[in-house]
């Protein structure tokens, strides 16, 4: 074939293009995104299953840094730092936990790179929390990875997530308590109960100065016994019915509190307790 300067120049330009196109192709971030949505969509989610814990773990590296920052729906913040051994430890919690079941989804990528072997990653995940198939809890996460490509694929090695609750139906309830006088407490119970807190107040009677006390919640209500020796709530006064441990008033009330709100309170912050 003959080239003359224009068929030079015809060619020079079809094999940039290619070129451009073979680099963009390869430099785009596609098989990292698909290994992310193959973690969290897929091996994250058949962790709720009791499923081998194995694919999921092996995406991140041993020197793993993983942050998280919470936003609950009343707007407090909380944030944990987890190590490689930390996740480990989670994920082990999870698999005895099989009444809870987490559903990650991820809507969308807001930025994908790529420079040399590191691979960078931020996008939006729906979370929805199930305890016996009842959502507890729904909301977003927004999230950041740096990752590194290996032989075998890929391996995460910072993770941050901020997580957003929208819906709260379980989780942390407050409890701020008031000495009306020596045996009687009133308390002022916050609830999570969808996109706010509902408050709940009750009156606690400390009855008898016996090493067994009667606690009674409200006037008229459910009576339960406090073991001041041993330390045991229950609601027997033999102790056979334990209900949970206490060394003082503030934590016989959340004590009961939680066992009466078991569905509603993963465990109960006192915010300001008495003396």
């Amino acid at each position: 074939m003959n080239f003359n300067t224009k068929n030079i120049r015809a060619f020079i330009v079809l094999f940039s293009l290619l070129t451009v196109s073979f680099w963009g192709s390869a430099q785009s971030g596609e098989g990292f995104k698909n290994f992310i949505h193959e973690t969290f969509e897929i091996n994250l989610n058949n962790l709720s299953s009791g499923n081998n814990s194995t694919p999921f773990l092996r995406a991140f590296g041993e020197n793993l840094i993983w942050m998280d920052v919470d936003v609950s729906i009343d707007g407090r913040v909380s944030a944990q730092r987890q190590s490689k051994d930390g996740l480990r430890k989670i994920v082990n919690r999870l698999d005895l936990q099989r009444f809870l079941t987490v559903k990650w989804k991820i809507i969308s990528f807001s930025d994908v790179q790529v420079r040399e072997n590191t691979r960078m990653a931020s996008f939006e995940v729906a979370v929805e929390l199930y305890a016996d198939n009842e959502m507890i809890q729904s909301g977003k996460n927004y999230i950041r990875t740096l990752g590194k490509k290996t032989e075998d694929g890929y391996v995460i090695d910072y993770i941050s997530i901020m997580q957003i609750a929208d819906k709260l139906y379980k989780g942390r309830c407050f409890v701020s308590m008031n000495k009306e006088n020596p045996s009687k407490i009133t308390t002022e119970t916050l609830f999570p109960n969808g996109t706010d807190y509902e408050g709940v107040t009750n009156d606690f009677y400390f009855i008898g100065t016996d090493k067994l006390r009667v606690v009674k919640l409200d006037e008229g209500g459910t009576n339960f016994y406090w073991n001041t020796i041993q330390g045991i709530v229950s609601t027997d006064k033999l102790g056979e019915q334990k209900i949970g441990d206490a060394s003082d008033a503030n934590t016989v009330i959340t004590v009961i509190l939680k066992n009466q709100n078991i569905n509603k309170c993963t465990n109960m912050i006192v915010t300001n307790p008495i003396n």
